[in-house]
């Protein structure tokens, strides 16, 4: 009877197709898993941007609706229509004498550019040559 424990057991095949079957379908699961959530994660990325832009819209909304709430409750006061009309559309009271300043408009001077090396002027030379 001391054979019987010793018996060798005979590898079964199907047992070992079976495992690495199952191990590459867990395995084709796991990276299906991760590229779906890679997915997700920039999908959830872009639309909180987006909300973020859209929040930002409504605020600028808010704002602008606050100031024409602020000057239709304004358009029967005779101080703000004067106003408005002083600045906005340079009228002015009979007898009254407007002075405007006009200041000189600052012309954007580049600065005077870096003097070129002699190999630089060199190749100026040589390149217009060739363009003629």
């Amino acid at each position: 009877m001391p054979t019987d424990f010793k018996k060798k057991q005979k590898s079964n095949p199907s047992k070992k197709i079976a495992i690495i079957f199952f191990g590459f379908l867990i395995l084709a699961v796991a990276i299906f898993l991760v590229v779906a959530n890679v997915k997700t994660y920039k999908k959830k990325k872009e639309l909180n941007a987006q909300i973020e832009s859209l929040q930002s819209k409504i605020a600028e909304m808010k704002t602008k609706n606050e100031n024409l709430q602020q000057g239709i409750s304004n358009a029967d006061d005779p101080k703000y229509i004067e106003k408005v009309a002083r600045e906005e559309l340079d009228l002015q009271k009979p007898g009254e004498n407007v002075v405007s300043f006009v200041m000189p408009e600052n012309q954007d001077q580049s600065p005077a550019p870096a003097p070129k090396s002699f190999w630089q002027n060199w190749l100026g030379w040589i390149s217009g040559l060739f363009s003629k």
